[in-house]
């Protein structure tokens, strides 16, 4: 009987090919959530880049301890930029507004 090897039972090998059969569709799954976060990479690239390209000046203005505003636009259009430059500080003292109340008021 020695150098023989058993051979496994029907149940067995039933239970090793559930198993493959699971862990292939885990490999499924995984391809399929890095494929989504690739393409949503992807996307959030194209976006930024035609952010950056059609606004590509900035102001900041104030502290982070006292509100920070940092304006994106074009420097070449300054009517734009000003009514972006006061909507956003219109923005910010309303933020300041809301988070000074107290609760209820």
């Amino acid at each position: 009987m020695s150098g023989e090897t058993a051979q496994p039972t029907a149940a067995e090998v039933q239970a090793i090919e559930n198993e493959r059969s699971n862990l292939e569709q885990e490999v499924q799954t995984l391809r399929a959530v890095i494929e989504h976060y690739k393409k949503n990479v992807e996307t959030r690239n194209v976006t930024r880049n035609v952010n950056v390209t059609e606004n590509s000046d900035s102001l900041t203005v104030g502290t982070p301890g006292s509100g920070q505003l940092k304006v994106y636009g074009d420097f070449s259009k300054p009517d734009d930029f000003k009514a972006r430059l006061e909507n956003a500080v219109e923005m910010l003292q309303h933020a300041k507004a809301l988070t000074a109340k107290k609760p209820g008021e």
